[in-house]
């Protein structure tokens, strides 16, 4: 074998030289151009994928540029929307996009029955292309009626896949067998068998855990050969194998396990010979618009050309290995796998610390080359609630370039061995050809119709007949943006490049030439191109759900974000309010926020700067608070803050920008007495106010707004619901935490705090991605032990 490989390249070599190399060149140009345009994936990182009445769905999302290898920073809009189990859009929203990253979430409508639903996330600019590069997870509501999950009657599809696409009368091949159910899903078999038309057995196999199998064939056009698979019930189920080619060309790729190299074997025979000798064919390795051609012709002697595939000469990931011949007509093809970028990432949980009523976690990441960008879910360790069954690596490495369904895709990423690296070969081997179709490569590349979006659009037009008085406008500050002056050259403008969230009340006014402002009525609002939607067939697969043992559903949640309208409720919850706010009067230090001082200082952040704390607020949407009294000569610790009752754990940007009017009260306690040496950097307890300090005041309604109604969606820090952290239902499907901002700094380093919820053992399902594109996956098991 060896002989044949290097007698086979000298000989392919002093050929290849002398071939015009027009061919390669036309379809190699053909395939960069059809991948000229920058293609998105989007990963949705969820706190979980089963919910309950009461709770919300939380996300991280990751936008990859998959071209390049690293965060799609230019990426500014996600659209998430919401469907039900027919594919009907419930809901959508524009998630701003930073960077490469997004966060946000969706409320769990309590009308919303129990079954099975579906996230997806996309772009505008991924309208542009014919393959559809939407991320889509399919998620589950339980309800009061956990038993509407209903299971179907099974049936089975018996599947025979030749390597390469087809078998050649008496060239060795490959077939690959795959069973699945009626839900697409794999049917594991321990007895498989290869017949002839005797019925006799001439090799047997077995499947993996996906219902996979493959076997060498020899085939004879003369014979007809059947598979027959028993199930571990008895039954027996039968295919026949494809119809055998008289002529033709067979192609096969020995991706060996713990191998960075690749064979290829490209034989025909004897029928089939004396028409392709000489004639120039070459086989192309491409991926994502790179391309590497190696050209070869079948020699007077050999039938088989054996083409050996460095990992130098791999591209990261799927490689997709097209045969072409002497017409450029794609004749075979085969994807393998180079595992180079999809290895452990090495992080760990390196500490915890149990603190009263939070705990905090550290972790490490071994590679600190780079900060990592990571979103963690702590769930309790009997969770049954998390089954999303892709990761970051299989939703960028691999889903883009196969055709067909994969089942767990995340298995082929997680602690990889020798065995994930055989099953991941043998998935590549029976899904065949690749998503990309060669005659739209040829005949049909992307034209950039549809826009790539980077943030709104604002429209307006003001409402008066003496616009030539008014040469600019003006727009207050906002979240994302400083105040802002614009030329107006008559009643109607349009301002691009605008982040605005849906509940952003941002004003706008007429600038004189004098220099004054006035206020003037206007029509004014945010364009977003939300559209209605539905999802096609090809996003629907069904998830390992297990419909029985759920818990008693006779629970209520309480939601901190929830304005209770009975008014019994009201009245309770004011007099408790009082209450709280009794125990924590300091006369000189507690607040109450009336007109005045919300005029005087129109931000939290203000107040809590005249009551003796550095806040730094300059970063949008980044609150950092200190005392000012230092524990060192360098360093300043964080006061602990509570909002309503909950505390915020050291994370402040929920305070970022947020009105003085929206707020009732505010108790600061300089040496935090309340909560003993760990309220020494001070403690600030902060209550909402319900309804408008302004009333109807005058000075509030001749005020003018833009409507951002089609803003983005708001980012909320992560709240839970106040679970009963003693029972089943908190074990099985409640979440402890949800931390999706996390960066590592240059140690590799970064902690977090969650609440401590009693449990003695949790899970954390983390996920990330760095400025260079390394990815992170992995689920960590944490056990707490310590003699607290």
């Amino acid at each position: 074998m060896k002989k044949n490989i290097f007698v086979t390249l000298i000989l392919n070599l002093l050929i290849i030289t002398n071939l015009a190399g027009q061919d390669t060149i036309s379809i190699e140009n053909k395939y960069a151009s059809y991948f000229e345009l920058p293609r998105e994936a989007i990963f949705l990182h969820l706190n979980k994928s089963t919910f309950i009445k009461g709770e919300s769905i939380w996300f991280k999302g990751y936008i990859y540029n998959r071209k390049n290898g690293i965060p799609f920073e230019e990426t500014s809009n996600v659209y998430v929307g919401l469907y039900n189990s027919e594919g009907k859009q419930l809901d959508k929203v524009i998630v701003k996009a930073t960077d490469g990253y997004a966060t946000g979430n969706f409320k769990i409508d309590s009308i919303h029955p129990t079954g099975e639903y579906y996230l997806k996330a996309d772009t505008n600019w991924m309208r542009n292309f014919k393959e559809d590069d939407a991320f889509v997870q399919k998620i589950q509501f339980l309800n009061d009626d956990a038993t509407a999950l209903k299971s179907q009657e099974t049936s089975y599809d018996l599947q025979i896949l030749p390597e390469g696409g087809y078998l050649v009368n008496s060239v060795p091949g490959v077939i690959g067998v795959k069973l699945i159910d009626t839900n697409g899903i794999g049917v594991v078999f321990s007895k498989g068998e290869l017949l002839d038309e005797s019925v006799k057995t001439i090799i047997d196999f077995k499947s993996n855990a996906f219902g996979m199998a493959r076997f060498p064939i020899t085939p004879e056009i003369q014979k007809k050969y059947r598979v027959a698979i028993t199930l571990t019930d008895g039954k027996k189920i039968t295919a026949d194998i494809p119809e055998i080619q008289k002529e033709g060309i067979v192609l096969k790729a020995l991706n060996t396990p713990g191998d960075a190299n690749v064979i290829v074997s490209i034989a025909t025979n004897k029928a089939t010979f004396e028409k392709v000798r000489k004639k120039p064919y070459h086989l192309l390795i491409h991926k994502d618009g790179k391309s590497k051609s190696s050209p070869f012709v079948f020699n007077q002697s050999e039938k088989e050309i054996i083409i050996p595939l460095t990992g130098d000469f791999l591209f990261e990931g799927v490689n997709i290995i097209t045969l072409f011949d002497d017409n450029k007509n794609a004749i075979a093809e085969r994807m393998v796998f180079n595992h180079a970028q999809s290895k452990p990432s090495g992080l760990s949980i390196t500490d915890y610390e149990i603190e009263g009523d939070s705990i905090s976690i550290s972790l490490n990441l071994n590679d600190n080359t780079v900060a990592q960008n990571i979103s963690v879910s702590v769930l309790p360790a009997e969770s049954r609630a998390y089954n999303q069954k892709t990761n970051i690596f299989s939703e960028f490495l691999l889903k883009p370039y196969v055709k067909g369904y994969i089942e767990n895709p995340a298995y082929y990423f997680k602690e990889v061995n020798r065995r994930k690296e055989y099953d991941l070969d043998l998935l590549l081997l029976t899904q065949g050809w690749s998503r990309y179709n060669w005659d739209n490569i040829f005949n049909n590349s992307p034209n950039p119709v549809f826009d790539f979006e980077n943030g709104l659009t604002l429209i307006g037009n003001f409402n008066t007949d003496d616009i030539d008085k008014y040469p600019a406008f003006f727009i207050d500050r906002s979240k994302y943006h400083k105040p802002r002056v614009f030329d107006l050259e008559n009643s109607g403008f349009k301002v691009p490049g605008v982040f605005y969230e849906s509940n952003e009340k941002v004003e706008i006014q007429l600038i004189k030439k004098s220099g004054k402002t006035k206020t003037q009525s206007v029509y004014a609002r945010t364009l977003a191109k939300i559209t209605s939607d539905s999802l096609n067939d090809t996003h629907f697969y069904t998830p390992n759900i297990v419909a029985d043992n759920f818990p008693d559903f006779n629970y209520e949640l309480e939601d901190p974000e929830t304005v209770l309208l009975d008014e019994v409720e009201i009245i309770g919850k004011s007099k408790e309010k009082q209450k709280r706010y009794n125990d924590y009067i300091s006369r000189k230090n507690d607040l109450d926020i009336d007109l005045e001082i919300a005029t005087k200082l129109p931000f939290v952040t203000d107040i809590l700067r005249r009551k003796g704390f550095d806040v730094n607020d300059d970063t949008p949407g980044v609150v950092k608070i200190f005392s000012r009294r230092r524990s060192s000569l360098s360093y300043q610790q964080s006061p602990i803050v509570y909002f309503d009752d909950t505390r915020l754990y050291d994370n402040f940007d929920f305070l970022y920008q947020m009105r003085s009017s929206e707020v009732e009260r505010i108790v600061v306690e300089p040496f935090g007495v309340s909560e003993g040496s760990r309220g020494a950097a001070g403690v600030i307890r902060i209550w909402s106010r319900k309804g408008s300090i302004f009333g109807d005041l005058e000075r509030e309604r001749t005020k003018v707004f833009i409507d951002n109604s089609m803003g983005y969606v708001p980012v909320k820090k992560y709240y839970s619901p106040k679970y009963q952290y003693s029972g089943s239902l908190f074990r099985y499907f409640g979440v402890v935490h949800w931390e999706p901002t996390l960066v590592t700094d240059k140690a590799g380093k970064v902690s977090f705090k969650i609440l401590n919820t009693g449990l003695k053992e949790v899970s954390l399902f983390i996920e990330g991605m760095s400025k260079n594109g390394s990815l992170i996956s992995t689920v960590k098991k944490l056990r707490f032990d310590k003699n607290n």
